[in-house]
């Protein structure tokens, strides 16, 4: 099972919420907070990638670029991945 995403070097997290019956995530790695959701896996991916369209063209008013993703040396250890029995 992977809870991770993966688009141009960016990274996007999966997370479902049972009690609401979503799934949702944010793009990590970066210091903007970036989210999106859907309703099942394809609508969760399709969200993403329009989240870092959007993130792509309007980029950041302070900096004039997208952020960029942490260089790997200062990222934190993936979570380890969940499998449920």
């Amino acid at each position: 099972m992977k809870d991770m995403m993966q688009h141009k070097g960016y990274f996007g997290s999966v997370h479902y919420d049972d009690e609401d019956g979503i799934f949702f995530g944010r793009i990590e790695f970066i210091r903007a907070l970036v989210s999106y959701e859907g309703n099942d896996a394809a609508t969760l991916r399709s969200a993403f990638l329009l989240a870092m369209k959007v993130m792509i063209r309007r980029p950041s008013p302070r900096r004039g670029k997208p952020p960029d993703p942490f260089p790997p040396a200062d990222r934190p250890p993936p979570p380890p991945s969940t499998s449920l029995p």
